[in-house]
């Protein structure tokens, strides 16, 4: 696998200088299939990282908007936010991906890492009740667990990267480490 330095428009973004640019999501990355009942509807779906490309480089994010699926290699346009700067539930949600993102190593800790953000962007600064409301999740103990570990995570502070897209699903991920390069496969 071919590493690929993190783009120059996450460093921009970053600065607050991103007016919007296409995107390309590659793929699901490294997380588990989970179910969740969501407005009453069962759904099987992926939760964990996702890869991302633009024209100037590639990296990963989580699933901000469980309700707008997207699909391998659809394109898109958006722009990034600090997700402090956004408010609300997104800065709840921003402050889990600050904390935890760069530790999830496995697909556990990915599906977790998802898991947590999806509860704080649905239900804000409650406690998280993966079994309960109009949005459910059932997976492996394991997951929720840390899901539940990491959604204590959204007390904060911190900063991530919100994608913004036009029509599309909305992500998160980490402000760029100009040290470390983020890559998704080829």
């Amino acid at each position: 696998m071919k590493k690929v330095v993190l783009s120059l428009v996450l460093m921009a973004s970053t600065l607050g200088l991103s007016d919007g640019f296409v995107v390309q999501f590659a793929q699901g990355v490294q997380g588990k299939s989970v179910t969740v009942l969501l407005d009453g509807r069962i759904e099987h779906t992926f939760a964990g990282k996702m890869g991302f490309r633009s024209a100037t480089g590639s990296w990963l994010s989580v699933c901000a908007n469980i309700r707008k699926p997207i699909v391998e290699g659809q394109y898109y346009s958006a722009r990034i936010r600090d997700t402090a700067a956004v408010g609300g539930n997104v800065a709840l949600a921003g402050n889990i991906v600050a904390k935890f993102f760069n530790r999830a190593h496995t697909p556990a800790q990915s599906a977790a890492l998802q898991i947590a953000v999806w509860e704080a962007l649905e239900y804000g600064d409650s406690a998280m009740g993966p079994n309960s409301g109009s949005f459910q999740v059932r997976a492996d103990p394991e997951v929720l667990a840390l899901a539940e570990e990491y959604y204590e995570g959204r007390k904060g502070p911190g900063h991530a990267n919100f994608m913004e897209p036009i029509e599309a699903q909305d992500q998160i991920g980490p402000q760029p480490d100009l040290g470390k390069d983020d890559t998704i496969p080829k």
